[in-house]
């Protein structure tokens, strides 16, 4: 995966050209925050947001939203 990011990208491909591609190759949203943070030189949080941003993963978005906000909520419990 991060060999095809990276040809894409040297061919001029955005960000989300790629993510769309790795997405309808099959790839998780954790493989493609793993292919931002090593092809784009990204701190995890800035490859999390750019993923939650991207259209190709605009649909999930709602759903992203809902599993950082119950694992926040998890964190709550446990530090309490």
């Amino acid at each position: 995966m991060n060999q095809f990011a990276r040809q894409r990208r040297s061919e001029g491909a955005s960000w989300d050209d790629v993510l769309t591609a790795l997405r309808v190759a099959g790839a998780t949203p954790m493989q493609c925050v793993q292919v931002l943070r090593k092809e784009g030189a990204m701190s995890l949080s800035a490859a999390k947001d750019r993923l939650n941003q991207s259209g190709a993963w605009a649909d999930q978005r709602e759903r992203f939203e809902a599993i950082q906000e119950e694992l926040g909520s998890a964190f709550d419990d446990v530090v309490e």
